[in-house]
Formats: C-alpha cells, sequence, structure tokens
C-alpha cells in the first residue's frame, strides 16, 4: 500500500480494499460518510470478523461472520480492518458450502458442495429434523474452524 493510501490508517490496520483473496481480519473502524450509514444491523460494523473471497476492480465479494456479501470498493477504502495471520491451509469454509433443506415430509437433507466444482461431494438423508440439524451444525461448525484438508479428512471427501 503506498503512503498516500496508508494515511489516516492506525498501525496495525488495513484499508479493507487492499486486502486480497484469503486475508481475513476484524473490523476495527468505519470512517468518513460510510460510518454514518453503519447502525448495528449493519453486516459491516466494528468488530465483526471479515474475509475477502474475491476482488475486482469494482467490488470485494466477502464473508461477514456467516454470510457473503459484495461491498463496492469505495465503500471498501473505507473500512479498516486488523487482520489476522493464517495459520496453515486455507479454511474449508473457503473450499465447501454446507446446506441443509426439507427433502419432503419429514425428510431432510444435509450436502456439502464442492465451491471450486460445484459438485455435491457429500449427500446425507434424515428423517428427522433435529438430528439433521444437529449434523448440519457440525459440519458447519468444522468448515469454519479447520483447515480444508482437515476438513476432508474428517469427513472422508474427495
Amino acid at each position: 500500500m503506498s503512503p498516500a493510501q496508508n494515511s489516516g490508517v492506525p498501525s496495525g490496520a488495513r484499508r479493507l480494499a487492499s486486502l486480497q483473496p484469503g486475508a481475513r481480519g476484524r473490523v476495527s473502524r468505519v470512517v468518513s460518510e460510510v460510518a454514518a450509514r453503519v447502525t448495528s444491523a449493519s453486516p459491516l460494523r466494528p468488530g465483526v470478523e471479515i474475509r475477502v473471497l474475491e476482488a475486482t476492480d469494482e467490488w470485494l465479494h466477502v464473508r461477514i461472520e456467516s454470510r457473503e456479501y459484495s461491498v463496492p470498493r469505495d465503500v471498501a477504502e473505507q473500512v479498516l480492518v486488523t487482520q489476522e495471520v493464517e495459520e496453515g491451509g486455507g479454511e474449508a469454509a473457503d473450499a465447501y458450502v454446507v446446506l441443509i433443506s426439507r427433502a419432503g415430509r419429514g425428510r431432510w437433507l444435509i450436502r456439502v458442495i464442492s465451491r471450486s466444482t460445484a459438485a455435491v461431494v457429500l449427500s446425507e438423508s434424515f428423517h428427522a429434523e433435529p438430528e439433521a440439524r444437529a449434523r448440519f451444525e457440525e459440519l458447519r461448525s468444522d468448515s469454519e474452524r479447520l483447515a480444508a484438508d482437515s476438513f476432508r479428512g474428517r469427513h472422508n471427501l474427495p
């Protein structure tokens, strides 16, 4: 980042727009006119964990907590992030999406889909909602805390 881009940025913080895909951190401050539009219900507020999934000239596609958003680059310039250091491989949540769906009366499906190929790599059927939700939460939690290789190994994925 050039000194001009870094002016007014506290030590240890970076502008969201300067982060590369895969980078993550915690929003430390929202500056300028963007701050006036941020409410406690806004996903882009101080304290939330954010991960850059994709970056173009116009947009950053980010994950804030468990949801994904497109943030215009001019807005991303006004968001300061304290970056977290990535330890070992990427998160499984970047490689896989975990879905739960009702497949009919009394039947639930849990699927894990590879983001790179859009292929279903795991599909499990349940006859009771509580068991389906418990399995969904287990897979979702693992995908958010494990590296992709560990997630694949734990759940016997290709």
